[in-house]
């Protein structure tokens, strides 16, 4: 499939690969929740009943086991994050600005805030990002950095480069902004 192309283009051709994997996961029956992705630090908490794409958020925090979180990354660290206590979930889409703006630090307290997660019990997993020397800011560390300093101890990060891997994993610097999007999903069972 060529996804060599503009992003609007790339996501409709990727719309039924992307919804197989669901289908795969056996959760094509949940509500599919994405953010807009503005590359902010805004985190909303949804259930079943939020219209999709939430506008003007990049992470997604849930208690509901009857729906899937979304998000969309090619460069892009996606960030999920698991409290098995509280059984919370999040999915957050941090690159630069993201993290500048501190928006794993948002997720963690909004967790704490909303569903009275404790830090010590969030498990944090960083999953394929763009890294150094691909990238001049590494990002991925600032995620991790974030994560420890709101009392997260359970902090784990795949360490795999997207540009360095562009045989596996889109990358939209390598691939000047004409490539697809990974879709990293997240659900309570």
């Amino acid at each position: 499939m060529d996804v060599r192309v503009d992003r609007d283009l790339a996501m409709r051709r990727l719309a039924l690969a992307h919804a197989d994997v669901r289908l795969r996961l056996g959760l094509e029956n949940r509500p599919f929740i994405a953010g807009e992705q503005t590359h902010g630090a805004g985190v909303a908490v949804v259930d079943v009943a939020t219209v999709s794409p939430v506008p003007a958020v990049d992470g997604l925090i849930t208690a509901d086991a009857g729906v899937c979180l979304g998000v969309y990354v090619a460069d892009c660290g996606p960030v999920y994050l698991a409290d098995p206590v509280k059984h919370v979930i999040g999915l957050l889409h941090s690159g630069r600005k993201g993290t500048e703006k501190g928006i794993t630090t948002v997720a963690i307290e909004r967790m704490v805030a909303e569903f009275g997660c404790a830090p010590e019990d969030i498990v944090v997993q960083l999953g394929p990002c763009i890294r150094p020397p691909l990238y001049e800011i590494d990002f991925a560390a600032g995620i991790l950095r974030q994560a420890r300093d709101a009392g997260v101890r359970q902090v784990h990060d795949c360490g795999v480069c997207t540009g360095r891997n562009v045989d596996r994993y889109y990358s939209y610097r390598v691939e000047q902004g004409r490539t697809g999007r990974m879709v990293a999903i997240l659900a309570l069972a």
